[in-house]
């Protein structure tokens, strides 16, 4: 009975039933290759079907093949911005922020060739514009010198003292925040960060110099960071996600945590519920949404 209820199509029962067990079972072997290998080629010519146009792939990855996109129909409307259209502009800045200001005077009258004085009145308010430009910008040095001095009473020498506003190491607080901006706000390797301030500011730093400015930076933001912590873990309702995120060639986890005051960033090695609670603290009893589910 299972034999004839797995009688193919095509077959008629009476060769069905003559046909020997091993050859039943090689047969329907065959059909199943036969209906996966269908299956196979609808699904290889779907993909081959799909480009730019209906799909989110970018015309770059379309094949010779793809057939070009249908010509636009025009509209009868001119290009760039239409009548009514409200003019776009940069603002222009107030005359207190303008550091440098060119005056151009008329010489001379086109049409009667009248030498114009420079102290006519304006018949019109002068027409401004403004150009933005950045100054050369060069490392400022400043030298410590401890002197060192005899007594006059005692012969003692006595040496200078360094002041202590004086920054550790060979870099100030600018340079330092800057190098710590480059390299951990906007991704640029210890090499582009080097090569960066070589070529824009002149500044010639090791590789090692990045890492320990960088550390210093880390260190000086470690109180506001923990006030940050603080202030999401007081909210009733925190919203928590986290993504993949590569830390020195390992693969970590990149959790933030949202608060109506603040957002936390922290960098894990794990996903798991344990990296969740060093986030929000051991003792955390508010409510943490996600965007998978509530816990």
């Amino acid at each position: 009975m299972e034999e004839d209820s797995d009688i193919p199509p095509l077959v008629s029962a009476p060769d069905w039933a003559c046909t020997p067990p091993e050859v039943k079972r090689a047969f329907l072997s065959l059909v199943d290759m036969v209906r996966d290998l269908s299956a196979r080629v609808r699904e290889l010519e779907a993909q081959l079907k799909q480009s730019s146009r209906n799909t989110s792939k970018p015309p770059s990855s379309d094949p010779p093949s793809t057939p070009s996109a249908p010509p636009r129909v025009p509209r009868g409307k001119p290009k760039g911005a239409q009548h009514g259209h409200p003019d776009q502009q940069r603002p222009l800045a107030p005359p207190d922020q303008v550091d440098e200001m060119v005056v151009c005077h008329p010489r001379q009258c086109p049409d009667c060739q009248t030498l114009l004085a420079r102290n006519l009145p304006d018949a019109l308010p002068p027409m401004r514009r403004q150009i933005l430009e950045l100054p050369p910008i060069s490392a400022r040095v400043s030298e410590y010198q401890c002197r060192t001095v005899s007594c006059p009473s005692c012969q003692q020498r006595v040496c200078g003292v360094l002041p202590p506003e004086m920054p550790p190491g060979a870099f100030g607080p600018r340079l330092t925040a800057l190098i710590g901006l480059l390299h951990g706000r906007y991704r640029l390797s210890t090499r582009e960060t080097v090569a960066f301030l070589r070529e824009v500011a002149g500044v010639e730093l090791s590789l090692g110099r990045v890492m320990s400015s960088c550390t210093r930076v880390r260190d000086a933001l470690q109180p506001l960071d923990a006030a940050i912590q603080t202030m999401v873990q007081a909210h009733p309702a925190v919203w928590v996600d986290e993504t993949s995120w590569c830390e020195q060639q390992r693969r970590g986890w990149l959790w933030v945590a949202v608060s109506p005051a603040a957002t936390c960033f922290r960098i894990d090695p794990s996903r798991g519920q344990a990296a969740l609670w060093q986030l929000l603290g051991a003792e955390y009893s508010g409510v943490v949404h996600s965007d998978r589910a509530s816990v």
